[in-house]
Formats: C-alpha cells, sequence, structure tokens
C-alpha cells in the first residue's frame, strides 16, 4: 500500500500542468545531440545542431577516435538554449559573466541566445571535456586538471595553438615556465592570478599539441586509454611515447618549443 502511494506521488509530480507562462521546451533531435529550447529562433537551434555534430566529428577525428560511437540514442548530449542571460544563470547557477557551461558526467551543456562566441569557442572546448572524460573515465583522479584543459582547449581555432606556444616560449625564456608536475598542483579556477592563469591555459594547449603533432591522434587515442585502463600518468606516458615519465616529457617538450 507504502509503494502504491508513493508511485501515485512520482507521478503527480512528473505529470503536473504548467505554471501560468511557463513554456515547454522544444525539442530538436541530432545524431548525437539533442537541442532544447524555447523562444530561440528555429534557425538558430539548427545551426546550434549543425555545428554540434560537425564538432562531434572533427573531435573524434582529432583524438584519433574514430573507432568509438559515442554520444547515440539515449546517450546523446544535452544542449540548452536558454531565452536569456538571465534564465540561463538563474537555472545553471552561473555567474553574470560567463556564456556557457557543461555538466561533464551528465552530458549537458547550457547557453542563451546571445551568449557571444559560444559556437565557435565554448562549444567545442565543452564538448572536448566530455570525450575526454568519457574517454578515461569520469572518476579517474589520476588526470591532471591540465591535461583535461589542454585536450578541450586543443578543439578551438587552431590558431590559438600557436600562440600558446608563443606564451610558454616567452615563459621558458623568462625563467616563469611551470613544470608540468607542479602544475598540476595549479587550479586557474581557485586563483586571481591573470598572468598565471594565461600561462596554465597557454602551457596545457601547447603540451597537447606536441604530442598530438609529433606522435599522430591513434597514439593519443591509446595513451588516453592506457590512462584509463593503468590510473596513473607516468606509466600511461612511458607506456605509448618515448619517455620514461612526466619529467621526461616536459624536457623534451620543452627542448622542441626552444627549437
Amino acid at each position: 500500500m507504502k509503494k502504491y502511494f508513493f508511485l501515485i506521488l512520482l507521478l503527480s509530480i512528473l505529470t503536473r500542468p504548467l505554471a501560468e507562462g511557463e513554456q515547454r521546451w522544444q525539442e530538436l533531435r541530432g545524431v548525437h545531440f539533442l537541442i532544447y529550447y524555447k523562444n530561440a529562433e528555429a534557425d538558430f537551434a539548427n545551426r546550434m545542431l549543425e555545428r554540434a555534430e560537425d564538432y562531434y566529428y572533427s573531435i573524434t577525428e582529432r583524438l584519433g577516435l574514430r573507432r568509438h560511437n559515442f554520444w547515440i540514442n539515449e546517450k546523446r548530449v544535452k544542449i540548452y538554449i536558454h531565452d536569456d542571460a538571465q534564465s540561463y544563470q538563474a537555472e545553471a547557477k552561473q555567474p553574470e559573466w560567463s556564456g556557457g557551461c557543461v555538466d561533464i558526467e551528465n552530458k549537458i551543456i547550457r547557453t542563451f541566445s546571445a551568449a557571444g562566441g559560444f559556437m565557435n569557442k565554448v562549444l567545442p572546448h565543452e564538448l572536448g571535456h566530455i570525450i575526454f572524460r568519457e574517454l578515461v573515465g569520469f572518476d579517474n583522479l589520476s588526470v591532471p586538471l591540465w591535461l583535461e584543459e589542454g585536450v578541450a582547449s586543443y578543439m578551438e581555432r587552431p590558431e590559438g595553438r600557436a600562440y600558446a606556444n608563443r606564451l610558454v616560449q616567452q615563459a621558458i625564456n623568462s625563467g616563469e615556465f611551470i613544470s608540468l608536475r607542479n602544475l598540476a598542483n595549479f587550479n586557474p579556477r581557485q586563483s586571481r592570478d591573470r598572468d598565471k592563469i594565461t600561462l596554465f591555459y597557454a602551457e596545457s594547449l601547447s603540451a597537447i599539441t606536441y604530442l598530438i603533432r609529433e606522435y599522430g591522434p591513434d597514439n593519443f587515442a591509446l595513451f588516453c586509454e592506457k590512462l584509463r585502463d593503468k590510473n596513473d600518468l607516468d606509466r600511461a606516458i612511458a607506456a605509448i611515447y618515448p619517455y620514461k615519465n612526466l619529467e621526461d616529457f616536459d624536457q623534451k617538450w620543452q627542448e622542441y618549443l626552444e627549437k
């Protein structure tokens, strides 16, 4: 009897009528994405879906993940387009400066119609986060933040990679370079040092660019799989790349940049 009562209560919650003025989310279905919107232009939602699908194929290609079949049927990523910044900030609990955010484990991305640069910068970055974490494990504590952010940044426009390399070269020359081992102890979300935050992202992107350019995306995919299986960064590096550990890789990467 008690189970029956709670079932009725649950059904009443799930089927509650919409409040006055409240709108339902409209749904747009793609192969790998579900787009939800209310008052956004239908053309905008369709462009969002088209761009997201393009990014899916380019990201899996860049990371050597063509043989993986992410995000189909019930595993599709959900993208919510809120009507304005206010509704986005209230629903996603984001600060005023935010134009988009991601819930990586639940594969939900949120933005709003007027968010500047979302499709070109934020969307590929957040998709990179989700794909990378699905590959190495959502609860894999051996993955440093710089590695994850480097992968996500690598998904953005390619001109950013050359700029990142220049910043890292300058840091090496000025003695401000941070070793990757020490970079793992820095969290840009908890710092107010803009220069150090910029260097964090530049080094992260530069290191990933070096690995993929020098050894190819297929080896990077194998590295991610080793990282998932071994749960140890040094062992994963040594298993795929010609480096003994993170310090060895760090040194060779710096030598590459200095040339």
